[in-house]
């Protein structure tokens, strides 16, 4: 992080002239002063500098920020008095982590305007906001300072600002107008295309219509020519009979025993084809069995291989999952790889670095070597030397004695802090290797339980569907009861209601426009008919209420009067006919008259003998106003007359205000059954359509089939799933026990390191105090050092150092460098164990991602498998099908040749029992031959003048109708030269005996065409309306296109502002507890306190409130507004200082946080500011506090300097002087 080295201001409010403060190097600076002296405008200052706008700097515009100097009483105005200035600025130079120093200047310019410059450079304040926010310099989340006054505020505010502040911290706020234009804009274009639909649906519906219109149409001309075809065959069948009977007659007569010979031949040729036709049959019928036996043969094997495919799917889904979770963990594992390759590539950097730093040292202890051998150049110098030397030993003796007394505490004390360095350095590696390990068995833990759910979830699956498919017949068989007994109870009462009506045209169409109305503009708006909306509370009222409420009846009760415009205007758009309107807010209803209540005998007040919603109260005192009901038609008249008002009697007589009477009705209906009102015709429709939904779900249900062979292949399944989560179970125990096992490890080595450390610290205490003891005496002994040798070294021409660094290199004093070597090599073998243990987990990771990489090849070798298989049984199962619908078609037509040969068979032994039977019959019907002949003739003759009469058309080989006379005459006339055409005549009607069969489809023909009423407009109307359904067909795709793309959008903004506002929550809720417990921790109470953030919405968090909630320590839980001042401020701090961790600024500047807080937390307030100030992050304090200020490391002083009339600062390095 950067760190903000000075700030200079020049013409900014109090500060006259241009004044720089100097902070250096300080991670904690302490402004202070008294009030008024301008510590709140050195915030401003800071604040302006950064960006911050005018209007939160207590000015309303730029120029207001310009130092505006004052003139006192009695004082002359000087040339420079009188110049005020006209312009102002600050500049702050702030020094990057890379030790580049940047300054950043705002200028306010005499026109009022501010003008940016980044290192003296002009820029606009796009960019210089930018370079800011490089540096993580927020301006709009302000994540630098606190204002005076934003502590309390913040501990003040509602969940819905700490939601909004939230908002601005995360820049999910820069999403908000784009999310409200996207929200507005989907709810606009969800009404379009509800309408367009709506307008669709009605399109669809008078389509629907027409087409049951047209069908019936169709259906009647059908029928008519249905009707007319069965009157021609009966007419043939008549003048076929006669026609038979006519030939036979001739032959008898003609042929005699001619015709007996040919009857005996007939016989015989009718045997023959009695034989002939029975062979085929039977052919037939064997070759249909044996079609049939393939057939089903085939469907098993069908069967079959589809229940093959039920669990080489689930293979495939099982696999394909284990597929993602291994390559989820192979990602996971590479990490891994690339972590401890940076560890390895680091560790190997660090080696180097110690060995060059052993090799150095080693080249400047050779050099000092050399240097030092001017030392003693001659014997003599040698011999001086050594006296002098022995001189220093015999003046040092009290000084050498207590230094090795030191030297011998120091030894034991440096050996126990190695040897705990090593004890903490190995139990150190020990975590980290057990954490690694921890690490690997919890991903293997994680997929295994992945593994785990999946098998269960299939478990439960396959469960479900056997369950299903068990008791589907025992359901099927309980609901058909059901639906059985409910549909008997809505028969009844609709039998007792006597509701065997239809609803006229009207009704149902006012009804699809209440209910289209209500889709449209939602049922809060559109209430519904007036009819709908109350009841009579006795039924003997019906009638009367009827008759009251009146034209009203049908009318609409809406919420407004604009809605009831809206209402008229898409009415009028669809065409939906007339309808009237009652809106609640602008009608006029008369009061009701409540004094006649008490003047009441045998009658009541229209509005008390109906129940309805209090909130429509207004719409039926306009519908009824003074009415009341009577129970007969002598108190209505005492009544009507006396009281000047309406008076309507049980059976519907009314008497009239101004005295004219309208007769009633009775509550018999047209078929003597009780008389249905508007209430009871409600009650049918909801009955009828209950009725109609009841018969549905019973023929529904009637069609549903068991299947026992699925059940079996379920059992099956479920027996194989659940082995396989029992070994799933087994390997996630075993994979939990390990992971207990290395948790247990891990927590003893972090326990001991911990330990090691503490042991360390008090060692290091230890230490230090031997160390400055031994420093002492080592200051006194070399004391006597330059006293003995100075005119020695004066005389070689050296220096008492060079004699220390001879003694270094060539005396004693060389063990310093022994020991230097040995913490080196020590080092370096340190260097080199973590080197061989990165580099082993180098290779047990790549080990690692081989073993996965193969599992992910066989996995998919094993998917590619199966789904070969899968698809060479669907292959399999496609021209199985293929073939069965073959067979099917050759079983379909094998069964018309069994049903034509049954019917050929049955037709030639009728015709062999008939040529039997002319044979026996021949001769005794011989003699009557003649007359038969006559009487067939006349009835020829009767079907031939019936057909001219009646205009049926007969088919004729030759002659004409017309030609049939139409009254009877001789003989001759009624020997008509008329021939019939009977090949239209089937075989079946021939052979009929009589013509019942055929009379009867004609009478049941023409009664279905009496029961038909055709619209002969119907076809012309459907064409038109299928003409404009194109266009409403279009409009509603396109507003359905553009709602679903509007949709997209806004999910995207939407994701998008949620992910940033989640991830500045989740930061801050994570850290805020630690926060307060570090700001609330004592010496008392070494817990501190607790504090927790809740969202009110969990899916959109940012729509609601942010609850915030402390418990300072030992306190039981309260709200917010409960907590002393105190307490909220340092609630308010922990959350300033956990927002102000999620983007963390290079420097913190802070304005008199501290107003609300006694000394204690004052105290606690510094210690966190010092704890955490430092390379991170920069404290800038305004304070009045001692407890507080006291503790920075630079102390900034501001004072008001009345004889110029403006502030000055001074400075101080509290470093210099140490803690009192």
């Amino acid at each position: 992080m950067g760190t903000l080295k000075a700030i200079e201001l020049c013409n900014f409010k109090s500060y006259r002239d241009t004044h720089r403060v100097d902070l250096g190097d300080s991670s904690f600076s302490a402004i202070i002063g008294p009030n008024g002296s301008g510590k709140s405008n050195m915030m401003d200052a800071i604040s302006f500098v950064l960006g911050v706008r005018s209007s939160q700097l207590r000015s309303t515009q730029l120029k207001d920020l310009i130092y505006r100097g004052r003139i006192m009483r009695g004082e002359e105005v000087s040339s420079t008095q009188s110049q005020e200035a006209t312009s102002a600025y600050v500049l702050v130079e702030y020094e990057k982590s890379n030790g580049d120093l940047l300054k950043l200047k705002r200028t306010i310019t005499p026109s009022g305007t501010s003008e940016y410059r980044i290192n003296n450079k002009v820029t606009s304040s796009g960019e210089y906001n930018a370079t800011m926010k490089k540096e993580n310099i927020l301006v709009k989340a302000r994540n630098f300072l606190v204002f005076q006054g934003d502590v309390e505020q913040i501990a003040s505010q509602s969940p819905q600002d700490l939601s909004k502040l939230i908002e601005i911290t995360s820049g999910s706020i820069d999403l908000k107008p784009e999310y409200d234009r996207l929200k507005e804009e989907l709810d606009v274009q969800t009404e379009r295309s509800n309408a367009a639909w709506q307008r669709r649906r009605t399109y669809n519906a008078e389509k629907k219509h027409y087409v049951e219109l047209k069908d019936r149409y169709d259906a009647y001309t059908a029928k008519a020519a249905e009707r007319d075809e069965a009157v021609v065959k009966q007419q043939l069948w008549r003048l076929w009979q006669a026609q038979k009977i006519e030939d036979e007659a001739r032959d008898q007569i003609e042929g005699g025993d001619a015709a007996i010979q040919n009857a005996e031949g007939a016989v015989q040729e009718a045997a023959q084809e009695v034989e002939n036709v029975a062979a085929k049959y039977a052919s037939d019928k064997k070759r249909l069995l044996k079609q049939e036996r393939s057939a089903k043969k085939r469907a098993d094997v069908i069967l079959e291989h589809k229940q093959q495919l039920v669990p080489v799917a689930e293979r495939i889904a099982v696999v394909s999952g284990n597929i993602s979770r291994h390559e989820a963990r192979y990602g996971t594992v590479e990490a891994d790889l690339l972590r401890h390759q940076d560890e390895v590539k680091q560790t190997r950097g660090s080696l180097k670095m110690v060995q060059d730093a052993s090799s150095e040292f080693e080249r400047d202890l050779s050099s000092k070597q050399k240097e030092s051998g001017g030392v003693i150049r001659t014997d003599e110098d040698a011999a001086e030397y050594s006296t002098l030397k022995n001189e220093v030993h015999k003046r040092s003796l009290a000084e050498q004695a207590e230094i090795e007394t030191v030297k011998r505490k120091l030894r034991p004390v440096l050996d126990h802090k190695r040897a705990l360095e090593q004890a903490q350095e190995d139990s150190e590696l020990k975590v980290k290797e057990f954490k690694s390990e921890f690490g690997v068995y919890q991903t293997q833990l994680k997929e295994a339980e992945e593994v785990l759910k999946t098998h269960q979830s299939a478990l439960r699956t396959q469960s479900e569907s056997l369950a299903r498919v068990v008791d589907e017949q025992t359901t099927r068989r309980r609901v058909e009861l059901e639906l059985g007994d409910k549909l008997g109870v809505v028969a009844n009462r609709l039998i007792e209601l006597n509701a065997v009506k239809r609803q006229t045209e009207r009704e149902r169409r006012l009804k699809e426009t209440v209910a289209n109305l209500k889709h449209v503009f939602s049922a809060q708006k559109v209430h519904g008919l007036v009819y709908d909306l109350c009841k009579p509370k006795e039924k003997r009222h019906d009638l009367a209420v009827e008759t009251i409420l009146g034209k009203d009846i049908d009318s609409i009760v809406v919420d407004s009067f604009k809605t009831a415009q809206d209402c008229i205007a898409y009415l009028k758009e669809q065409q939906g006919g007339l309808a009237s309107f009652i809106p609640l807010d602008t009608i006029k209803a008369m009061p009701v008259n409540s004094s006649l209540r008490s003047r009441l005998r045998g009658a009541v007040l229209a509005i008390d003998a109906i129940s309805f919603s209090s909130q429509y109260e207004r719409a039926f005192q306009y519908v009824c106003g003074s009415a009341i009901v009577c129970d007969d038609l002598k108190e209505a008249k005492r009544l009507g007359w006396s009281l000047n008002v309406k008076a309507v009697t049980t059976d519907g007589s009314v008497i009239h205000k101004a005295g004219l009477m309208t007769g009633g009705t009775t509550q018999k209906g047209h078929h003597g059954g009780k008389r249905a009102s508007k209430w009871d015709e409600s009650e049918v429709t909801k009955l009828q359509a209950e009725k109609d939904a009841l018969v549905l779900e019973l023929q529904t249900v009637g069609r549903q089939k068991f299947d026992p062979e699925r059940q079996d292949t379920l059992q099956r399944e479920v027996d194989k799933v659940r082995q396989e989560v029992s070994a799933a179970q087994k390997h996630v125990a075993s994979l939990k026990d390990r992971l207990k096992d290395i948790n247990s490890q891990l927590k003893y080595y972090s326990e001991e390191a911990a330990k090691s450390k503490k042991q360390i610290a008090s060692t290091a205490s230890d230490l230090e105090k031997l160390e400055t003891q031994k420093a002492t005496i080592q200051q006194r002994l070399d004391e006597v050092w330059y006293t003995v040798f100075s005119s020695y070294c004066t005389r070689v021409g050296v220096t008492v150092e060079d004699v220390f660094a001879y003694e270094q290199t060539h005396g004693s004093l060389s063990a310093g460098a022994e020991r230097k070597r040995l913490a080196f090599s020590q080092q370096i073998a340190t260097l080199e164990s973590q080197l061989k243990f990165g580099s082993k987990r180098v290779d047990e990771c790549k080990g690692r991602l081989a073993k996965i990489r193969q599992s992910i090849d066989d996995d998919k070798a094993a998917v590619d498998g199966w789904e070969a298989d899968e698809a060479q049984l669907r292959e399999d199962i496609g021209i199985l099908e293929e073939k069965a619908r073959a067979e099917a078609k050759q079983v379909q037509k094998l069964t018309a040749a069994v049903q034509n040969a049954s019917t050929e068979s049955n037709a030639a032994k009728e015709h062999l029992s008939r040529a039997q039977g002319v044979v026996d019959n021949l001769r005794r019907k011989l003699a009557q031959s003649e007359t038969e002949l006559e009487t067939a003739a006349t009835q020829r003759y009767e079907v031939l003048r019936e057909c001219k009469i009646e205009g049926i058309e007969l088919p004729l080989v030759s002659g004409d109708l017309e030609s049939v006379p139409l009254v009877e005459g001789d003989d001759s006339q009624m020997d008509i030269d008329i021939e019939v055409d009977f090949s239209s005549l089937p075989q079946g009607i021939r052979r009929l005996a009589d013509d019942s069969t055929l009379v009867s489809k004609i009478k049941a023909l023409q009664a279905e065409l009496e029961r038909i009423n055709p619209n002969l407009k119907a076809v012309s109307r459907l064409e038109q309306v299928e003409a404009e359904g194109a266009s409403i067909e279009a409009e509603s795709k396109r507003e359905r296109e553009a709602l679903q793309e509007l949709q997209a959008q806004f999910r995207e903004v939407r994701d998008a502002r949620c992910d940033k506002f989640n991830a500045a929550f989740e930061h801050i809720s994570g850290v805020i507890d630690a926060t307060y417990k570090e700001l609330t921790r004592s010496d008392a109470f070494p817990l501190g306190g607790s504090a927790t953030l809740t969202v009110e919405d969990e899916h959109e968090p940012y729509l609601e409130g942010i609850k915030y909630h402390a418990m300072p320590p030992m306190k039981r839980f309260r709200e917010m507004e409960l907590l002393s001042g105190g307490e909220k401020t340092m609630a308010a701090l922990a959350l300033l200082f956990s927002i102000h961790s999620f983007h963390p600024s290079p420097f913190f500047v802070l304005d008199e946080i501290d107003a609300a807080l006694d000394n204690a937390n004052v105290q606690r307030v510094a210690n966190y500011i010092r704890k955490h100030a430092g390379s991170k992050c920069q404290f800038i304090v305004i304070s009045l506090k001692r407890g507080l200020y006291t503790h920075g490391e630079c102390l900034v002083g501001i004072y008001r300097d009345q004889e110029v009339n403006s502030s000055k600062i001074l400075t101080m390095d509290l470093r210099s002087y140490p803690d009192t």
